[in-house]
């Protein structure tokens, strides 16, 4: 008797537990997948701007693994995610680990490049920490907000430093510079070792397989960026290719590789004895090389150790960018078939992240000035950004954020202050925006971005290049 009222009152748990976790499980990022979905998209300058392609046409969305936790096999044709997903209720509510990595195979990669058996491993890891001990079952089931990104405020809720209080951090000149200045740095920024991430991913073959393939996973590199709040943090970057054009994307990002002691002073500024080779090589030349193919051996170097993502970064970066010849439905690339296919750059955009202002990388050690700079203007209620890329060819983005309920006018004009065309003119919510402005049609010169709003005006300057 005992024992059928304790398997009942677990059943009632178990059933509690699953109740409760899908009361806002529709809200959660697993749930909508809108992560991928926000950077794709044309509207916040992503790579549907080279591929005219709507994600609803992608396999993105709609990704799973091949069966649900408890071992069934998943139906592709009418899949859509659930509690399936990662629970085995038969098993109790736990999640194991592998199937969090059956999904999250980024981390995968680091594990595979940094071991856990070697110094070079992730200390947390390390320590027997699990995915759940730092995530938040809200971070995974749902909140009830609707998040676009897991960089949007209030998604991720797990702080470095509900762990390691700021008061209680060592006694040093990085803590007591960055580390306890909370609201301007990330722990993550001295912290991480390294980030892994793809390059150089092929975009027909996720068209006709659902599958991705990327020419090489690098590491040994950390951008070091800016979140939208203002907080320097690592961050990473992925180039694609698709009908010979190019695509790259920075973003702010989190690696699990997390190292105790964090980084020397000398990693990020050239001006501290040590010599950071992307701030050398930007002082010399006014870019930076951040991939090279070599077409002899069909290899590809990257560009290693702290890059920051400098104030003219849609025109600074260089990218060998190639594309896969061999047979497109085999996922086993052979890696002869990659070719070269140019250095420049069709479309640029920054994912939840700022550049470094002009006096920031002064404080690094940058000795040249940045050109056609993104910098920022602004008034009570817009801010403006310098259009990118700048100089500009056939197309660029005018990017601004309108803090309240505004009537707002934007035009593009010549050096003399003519109206050559209306952008906008509308009234528009709070948010942030992008216009994509073509500029095939211009002749080669400067011109000017004038936003109206509130009877002030900002202005932005916008070099044609053809």
């Amino acid at each position: 008797m005992k024992k059928s009222v304790l398997i009942s009152v677990s059943l009632l748990v178990l059933m509690f537990i699953a109740v409760y976790a899908q009361q806002h499980f529709s809200t959660s990022l697993h749930a909508t997948r809108e992560g991928k979905a926000t950077a794709y998209a044309k509207e916040n300058g992503g790579m549907e701007l080279i591929t005219n392609i709507p994600m609803s046409q992608l396999a993105c969305k709609g990704c799973h693994a091949a069966k649900y936790a408890d071992g069934s096999p998943v139906d592709d044709a009418n899949y859509q995610p659930s509690c399936k997903d990662c629970h085995d209720f038969s098993k109790g509510s736990a999640v194991p680990e592998s199937v969090c990595l059956g999904c999250h195979n980024r981390q995968v990669y680091e594990m595979q490049t940094y071991p856990d058996s070697t110094d070079q491993g992730d200390i947390h890891r390390k320590k027997g920490v699990k995915c759940m001990q730092c995530h938040k079952i809200e971070e995974v089931h749902g909140d009830g907000t609707v998040y676009k990104s897991w960089f949007d405020e209030g998604a991720s809720k797990s702080k470095c430093t509900e762990c390691h209080p700021v008061d209680k951090l060592p006694s040093n000149s990085a803590h007591n510079i960055h580390g306890k200045n909370t609201d301007k740095f990330e722990c993550v920024a001295c912290h991480t070792r390294s980030i892994v991430s793809c390059t150089n991913c092929h975009f027909e073959t996720l068209l006709a397989t659902k599958k991705n393939r990327a020419q090489v996973k690098i590491s040994g590199f950390q951008m070091l960026l800016k979140k939208k709040n203002g907080k320097f943090t690592s961050g990473t970057y992925m180039t694609h290719s698709y009908d010979g054009k190019t695509n790259v994307i920075f973003a702010p990002f989190r690696s699990h590789v997390i190292m105790k002691e964090g980084k020397t002073c000398d990693a990020c500024h050239q001006n501290m004895g040590n010599k950071n080779a992307a701030i050398a090589e930007y002082n010399d030349k006014g870019t930076i090389q951040m991939t090279k193919f070599d077409s002899g051996t069909k290899k590809l170097s990257w560009a290693k150790g702290v890059i920051p993502l400098v104030a003219d970064w849609n025109r600074a970066y260089v990218y060998d960018f190639t594309t896969y010849k061999g047979d497109i439905m085999n996922l086993t690339s052979d890696p002869a078939k990659w070719e070269y296919v140019k250095s420049t750059t069709d479309n640029a955009h920054l994912y939840y992240c700022e550049p470094l202002t002009a006096a920031e990388m002064k404080k690094l050690g940058f000795t040249r000035d940045p050109l056609g700079i993104n910098e920022l203007v602004e008034n009570n209620t817009l801010k403006l950004w310098t259009p990118y890329p700048n100089p500009a060819d056939n197309n660029t983005f005018v990017k601004y954020n309108i803090s309240h309920y505004s009537n707002l006018r934007i035009t593009l004009n010549g050096i003399d202050g003519r109206e050559i065309r209306e952008l906008i003119s509308t009234s528009i919510n709070p948010g942030e925006y992008n216009i994509n402005v073509n500029t095939n049609n211009l002749s080669s010169g400067t011109y000017l971005i004038i936003a109206y709003v509130n009877d002030q005006n900002l202005v932005q300057k916008l070099i044609v290049k053809h």
